[in-house]
Parts: C-alpha cells; structure tokens; sequence
C-alpha cells in the first residue's frame, strides 16, 4: 500500500471515529460496491445482499470502529458485512424451519391445511406480550440481542436466554399442531 493511500485510510479511519459525515460518506463510496458485491455471493440474492450492506453501514455508523491500524480498514468493514449476512440467513433458516414446522406458509397462500396457520396465530396470541416482542424484534425487525437489550434494559445474555426458551417453548407446541 502506497504511504498517500495509508495516510488516506488513516484520515478516514481517524474520521469514522469521530463520527464525521464526510469521511463517512467516503468510506461508503469507497467500500459500498466491493461489499455488496461479496454480500451477493453469499447471500445468492442481490436485493438480501443490499439489505445486509445497508445495514452494516448503519452499524459503522452507530459504532465506528477505533482501529489501531487503519489499514485494517476494509478488512473489518468486510468482516462487519460478512457477520450482518450470516446473521440474517440463521434468522431466516429459523424462520424458514418454524413455518415449514407449522405449514403456515401454505395455508397462509391457500395450500394445505388453513387451520395450521390459524394455529400458529392462536399459539402466538397465547404467548404474553412482551414474549411475542422479543420474537418480532428478533425475527421480524432482525434486531441483535445487544440492540434488543438496550431496548428492554437487560442483559444480552438474559435476551439470548429467553429466546432459547421461547424458541423450545414454541417448538414443542408447533410439534402439537402438526
């Protein structure tokens, strides 16, 4: 790497730091193509690909990084894009499996039994409230355990523990349905 392009990573390194819009945006024009480009191939979707580098540049800029060495840069941002695609396919394959589970997705598209879909309803209408908030903001609005527990006021680990639970809970259940 040549010494003007290091002190240039260092400069926008330095600046994502400090939360400064303008080195933001250049990091973004720098990086966004190469990721969404690795995030395509690994998701196998284009528009999934998309949605996971938008949502990496939301969280560099949420929470930029403080590097020691900035060329480190694109590494880490590849790595941030790498773990945001990873997370939404084990979010979609538990999705995927809870509605394959309960044959929702073909009553909900007029296949199969119509009753399997009013049963899952009826089994998430029986969960308390704040339960079935954990799962939409998990699994719907695909938020992490640590965004999760900013929102509710707890521990991490006490919002991975009670979706471990509800994940059996509703298991067990479905298991009933089918």
């Amino acid at each position: 790497m040549t010494v003007i392009a290091l002190e240039s990573l260092e400069l926008l390194s330095d600046g994502l730091a400090r939360r400064d819009a303008s080195a933001f945006s250049e990091v973004v024009r720098r990086y966004d193509s190469s990721l969404v480009r690795m995030c395509t191939v690994m998701a196998g979707d284009p528009e999934a690909a998309k949605d996971a580098v938008q949502e990496t540049w939301s969280r560099v800029w949420r929470n930029p990084p403080v590097l020691r060495d900035a060329s480190a840069l694109p590494a880490w941002l590849r790595t941030v894009a790498i773990n945001e695609v990873r997370q939404r396919q084990r979010r979609r394959a538990i999705l995927d499996r809870l509605l394959r589970r309960t044959s929702w997705n073909r009553a909900s598209q007029g296949a199969g039994d119509p009753q399997a879909g009013v049963a899952v309803r009826d089994l998430l209408r029986r969960l308390q409230p704040p339960d079935r908030e954990l799962l939409a903001l998990r699994y719907v609005a695909g938020l992490t355990s640590v965004e999760i527990s900013t929102l509710r006021g707890v521990t991490p680990e006490a919002i991975r523990s009670r979706l471990h639970r509800l994940r059996r809970q509703l298991a067990e259940e479905f298991s009933d349905v089918d």
